[in-house]
């Protein structure tokens, strides 16, 4: 489990070069959005997403970066 940012940093520059990188990043982004939707109910999905990128270290601008690859994680 990547439990800080510098562990992320090493990990998000990599997905352009290694498929298997880019596949671990998207993974962990549509585990976090599905994660947070399962424990918002009726609140807002986007401050439950921010919170479970704070426990899990990961900077919202990378969890963005990623999503905006993907197309579909917040759409």
């Amino acid at each position: 489990m990547i439990r800080n940012e510098s562990q992320t940093a090493l990990l998000v520059p990599k997905r352009n070069d290694d498929v298997c990188s880019k596949t671990l990043c998207l993974a962990l982004c549509l585990i976090i959005e599905r994660k947070a939707a399962r424990n918002v109910g009726d609140g807002d999905l986007i401050d439950e997403i921010h919170q479970m990128l704070a426990v899990f270290g990961i900077s919202q601008d990378q969890f963005y970066e990623i999503a905006k690859e993907s197309g579909d994680l917040l759409g």
